[in-house]
């Protein structure tokens, strides 16, 4: 008796009595739920953890980059037996933040199969400095063997923390960013993809957890590395030079020398410039305090009291003093303040106009 073909167009809907177009939207929106109770494939197209359009590919006959560090990633098993779990042993190589999983063993074996297996990997291609060995199982007795003899490689023994799942979901960021790649060309790769999109919804994820101690272990020692990265381009040794350079000379500045030279007063060289006069730049001198116009250096007139030729002395308000008989005069043009029918506020804002209070007093 022939059997009978039905062919329905993508996305028909069996009973859309019961699940209208709106509701199935809804439902797919959890893929997890979705594929595991609707359509009887716990791993959702989607993938769960690991986006299936995350990996990156390469092909094995390509060129590959320099590995700053190549290691071997174990996940042991308690026996052999065909119902236990896998064994699983990836390669992993790594320059910068891409990692390249070079090549992968997934089977039943027993403690010495695993321990054979393991140099077999070790003097395929690439040769490991790293072998990372979780401390459960058979991996235990393991990493004491190879720590025996000598394996080539640094043997260390992960201790993980926290559940498979969250291990995972701390590994995937590396995936996310792009930054894992797998051969293309290998002919355990469709299996390994649909295990990663299906996981933790699988019965076997010995390929998991190989990688996620690969890649966990890898981006805790970034910091590391990029330490080392820096030493070897260069530039550290530049920035610890840099930190222990003796400090840099001042440079010298030429101050220009003002037109007076010395104080009028005193004589003493210990001058500065604070400001303008009428005539030109005011200077103060540090020694008797008093301040000096370059009018005081030019010849003076004879004094209209005394006929003295003596330098006149600059004193408050801009007028000139007489040092042999202490006449005071106004310089020619100057206003002079008033005398009469002065309030004592028009007192005071005349005495700041004229600079008697601050600026030569």
């Amino acid at each position: 008796m022939s059997g009978r073909i039905y062919r329905r167009p993508v996305g028909d809907i069996l009973q859309p009595s019961r699940f209208p177009p709106a509701v199935v939207r809804s439902l797919k929106q959890k893929s997890r739920e979705w594929a595991g109770q609707y359509q009887q494939l716990p791993a959702p197209t989607s993938g769960i953890i690991f986006q299936p359009s995350w990996w990156k590919f390469f092909k094995s006959r390509d060129p590959l980059p320099d590995f700053d560090v190549v290691a071997l990633s174990v996940d042991c098993a308690f026996k052999s037996a065909q119902q236990n779990d896998f064994v699983c042993i990836q390669k992993w190589g790594a320059v910068g933040p891409r990692c390249y999983l070079l090549e992968m063993v997934t089977q039943h074996l027993g403690y010495s199969a695993t321990k054979a297996m393991i140099k077999a990997l070790q003097q395929d291609g690439h040769l490991a400095s790293v072998l990372l060995i979780e401390d459960k199982a058979n991996g235990s007795a393991i990493i004491e063997e190879l720590r025996r003899d000598d394996f080539g490689a640094s043997v260390i023994a992960i201790n993980p923390e926290g559940g498979k799942e969250s291990r995972a979901y701390a590994a995937s960021a590396d995936c996310e960013a792009g930054n894992v790649y797998l051969p293309e060309d290998a002919d355990w790769l469709a299996g390994f993809l649909r295990t990663a999109a299906a996981f933790p919804a699988v019965k076997h994820d010995d390929e998991i957890d190989a990688l996620t101690q690969f890649l966990n272990w890898r981006r805790q020692r970034n910091d590391n590395l990029g330490l080392l990265d820096l030493f070897k381009s260069g530039r550290a040794a530049r920035f610890l030079a840099g930190l222990f350079r003796a400090p840099a000379r001042p440079k010298m500045v030429t101050v220009a020398t003002p037109a007076v030279s010395s104080c009028a007063h005193c004589g003493s060289p210990r001058i500065h410039k604070i400001g303008n006069g009428p005539q030109g730049d005011v200077f103060h001198c540090n020694v008797c305090g008093k301040h000096s116009d370059p009018s005081m250096f030019a010849k003076a007139e004879s004094c209209a009291r005394c006929g003295s030729t003596a330098t006149p002395q600059l004193v408050a308000g801009g007028q000139t003093r007489c040092q042999n008989c202490g006449l005071q005069t106004w310089p020619e043009g100057a206003q002079q303040p008033k005398v009469a029918a002065f309030s004592r506020r028009d007192a005071v804002d005349d005495r700041w106009d004229r600079g008697m209070f601050g600026r030569f007093g």
